[in-house]
Formats: structure tokens, sequence, C-alpha cells
């Protein structure tokens, strides 16, 4: 039904079950209460699997049989300490503590639809005790609309966030570094190999993706304490500036089309006086980072970017604020 290898250390199921069979198919009914704890969805492609500490869900489920499988799900769930990664991975690519929902029968899609869903402590990338950024995201409380679970993958749709908190480095070389540790965890070829395959698959199909389990999120937007630290150190001396207070709103983010910018809006502060905003588009997702749109800044302290200024001019600069409209 799932299309994946799964597995538990323990599943107690406290309720009514149905069964009916003829030669149309088998119908299946529940009703009553499920608990699960360290369940185990493995990718077939080897990709990302997903790993759930405990499941807890009461309500009902219908099954049917015909030529597939089909059905419906309603009634409250509380699912704690997801992982999803690759089961040889340093570090899991997605972390989150615990989340809860209500499955809504009504407007069900695939495998299954959930609503009013909270998901508290959700961390990308999350590396305790290694080098660099502590993750790449963190979100204390993240409220979602809707989640649909689908045959291969996950769409999520409206996302309000509490506190992100961001992290974005560029590392001695100029990669990003979110991209160099999901480029590692993908086990991908150089990065010439990748730009020539990634030519080769749109010339042959704009809509391909090779991405196995994959996501979707319909828009983001952020409130409360909302901060990026941004940090260089392909310059000398090194950049490091903290974005706070961060307004953000972005738009669609889909992995099974990586190379589609995301629209995005900013509005932004760095220390006492400096603020901005930016209007445009992010490639987030795909394999070369870009970035489109029009900006302004406001009383920038200009020694905060020393070092990208001495490597394009060729002098430091130890004072004075910049305005500027960018595009």
């Amino acid at each position: 039904i799932l299309g994946a290898p799964m597995g538990s250390k323990a599943i107690n199921w406290n309720g009514d079950v149905g069964v009916r069979s003829d030669e149309s198919g088998v119908d299946l009914t529940l009703s009553g209460a499920l608990e699960g704890n360290d369940v185990r969805m493995d990718s077939i492609q080897g990709q990302n699997d997903l790993g759930l500490g405990s499941v807890d869900w009461k309500g009902e489920a219908e099954l049917k049989s015909r030529d597939e499988w089909t059905g419906s799900v309603s009634g409250d769930i509380t699912v704690g300490e997801v992982t999803m990664g690759r089961p040889d991975a340093e570090f899991p690519v997605l972390s989150i503590n615990a989340l809860s929902g209500s499955f809504d029968p009504a407007e069900e899609v695939g495998i299954g639809t959930m609503k009013s869903i909270r998901i508290d402590d959700l961390r990308l990338l999350h590396r305790d005790g290694a080098e660099g950024p502590p993750q790449i995201l963190s979100v204390p409380v993240a409220e979602v609309d809707r989640i649909d679970l689908l045959d291969d993958g996950i769409a999520f749709g409206q996302v309000v966030t509490t506190d992100l908190k961001a992290w974005f480095d560029i590392d001695a070389d100029g990669n990003v570094e979110y991209r160099v540790l999901l480029d590692r965890e993908r086990n991908l070829d150089a990065l010439a190999d990748r730009a020539a395959e990634r030519e080769e698959r749109i010339a042959e199909d704009a809509q391909a993706s090779d991405s196995g389990f994959g996501f979707s999120v319909a828009g983001v937007r952020t409130t409360g304490d909302t901060q990026l630290d941004f940090r260089s150190r392909a310059v000398t001396p090194e950049i490091s500036i903290t974005v706070n207070p961060l307004a953000a709103t972005l738009g669609l983010m889909d992995s099974s089309k990586p190379d589609q910018p995301t629209p995005m809006k900013l509005e932004f502060g760095v220390g006492k006086y400096t603020t901005g905003t930016f209007d445009g588009t992010i490639n987030l997702l795909s394999e070369f980072f870009a970035l489109h749109g029009k900006g302004t800044v406001t009383d920038m302290d200009i020694a905060l970017v020393d070092g990208y200024v001495r490597r394009g001019t060729g002098y430091a600069v130890h004072s004075g604020t910049l305005a500027a409209e960018l595009d």
C-alpha cells in the first residue's frame, strides 16, 4: 500500500477490525487506537528513509482492494522523533521532535490528508558537535494548514513559522555550505559532472526528478524573532553578519522541480540602523544556488562587508555607510 518496506519494534492496536472479502476484492475497516514505536519506512530508491520514534493514532480507517488499494482515514495523530535521511548518512537531513494533527477524509489526497498540523523543534541538517553551523535551519514551532501524504512523497500546504533561525555559510572555496552538505549525503559526482548531467536531464524532460521520496511546500511565512546568520570564509577578512529582525515570505518549493525559482519577499535589519528589502526569486533546491530580484539597503555599515570590498577594489574599508538600490 505504501510502496516501501516498513518495520517497527512494537505496534499495539486497541479497537475493532472488520474484514469483508468477495470476488471483487477485500474491504478492511479499523476503529480504535494504534500505538507504534521505532517505526521505519525504507525508500525503495535508497534515497531518504523515514523514521518515527513513536506514533499514536485514534480514529477510523477504511481500505478497499479492487484494481488497487484505496481508502480513507480520520482521527487525531501524534508523532514523535521524526527523522528523514539516508541510513548510512552522518546525520539526518530532517528531524522533528513532535508532530500532531487531524486526518480529514473529506479532503483526502493520496494515502491521507492531515489538517491543522503543529510541528515542534524542526531542524534541517542538524549536526551535533560538527564543525560549522549546528544546523541549516531551526524552527521551534511551525503550523501547517494541511499535509498530503502521497505515494512518492509529502506535500506541505502553507507553513507559518515562529522564531525561525537559519544559517547561511560560504566556505573557503566559495561553495554554499548547505549545498555541500546535501551533495555529500546524496553521494553526487564532481561538480562538472553534475552540471553536464543537469543540462542533459533538463533537455530530455523538464519535469524529470531523481530525488526518490520527494516533498513540496506551498509557501512559508515567518513570524516572531526570525534570524539569519550569514558567514563567508571565501574572503579575507571573513564576513559574519546577523540579520535580525527578518520577515520573510516564500512561495512554492518542489523537490521534483529543483530548478524552478521560488518567489521570495524580505524585510530585514542588521544592527541598530541598517534596514533593507528584497522582492524576487531564490533557487534553494537546485544544484546551483541563484538569487534574482530587486532590493534596497539603507544605512549599512560598509565595514561589515570589508572582505568583499577588498577583493573587488583592493582597498580596505574602516568606516562608512551605504545606501543602495539593488537590481
